[in-house]
């Protein structure tokens, strides 16, 4: 488990995984295969997360420590912490960070259609941008 930021300015994640709480069973699934199949460091918050502690803070810490964020989006639609709490700040972090990567994923049972309300939310940061 990790405890803070990151050192020498590298990234403590390689992919922090935004999830609605109720896909958590697909989420292990999916975390079990990105760490050992292809080595990656995710940020994954029953992983991370220690019960007391301020958990809004660390997740926020782990998103700006982390080189992309995978927006995962299952039947059980939007979280209610996961698009306000997670995918808009990742989309803001894109627009000052173009090394920064938002990766739309669609688990099992879901259409691209369903991924409408995060493309309304990156068209909302580009239109205030001007």
């Amino acid at each position: 488990m990790s405890t803070g930021g990151a050192v020498s300015g590298e990234p403590l994640y390689d992919v922090f995984l935004c999830h609605n709480s109720r896909e958590k069973e697909r989420l292990r699934e999916l975390n079990h295969r990105l760490r050992p199949e292809f080595g990656l460091r995710t940020f994954f918050d029953e992983s991370e997360l220690v019960g007391g502690r301020a958990w809004t803070e660390h997740i926020q810490r782990a998103l700006a420590s982390s080189k992309t964020c995978a927006v995962c989006l299952g039947p059980d639609g939007w979280g209610p912490f996961q698009l306000e709490g997670e995918a808009k700040p990742a989309l803001e972090r894109q627009k000052s960070d173009p090394e920064f990567a938002v990766i739309p994923v669609l688990l099992p049972g879901m259409k691209p259609e369903h991924m409408m309300v995060l493309e309304d939310s990156i068209g909302s940061c580009r239109s205030r941008d001007g």
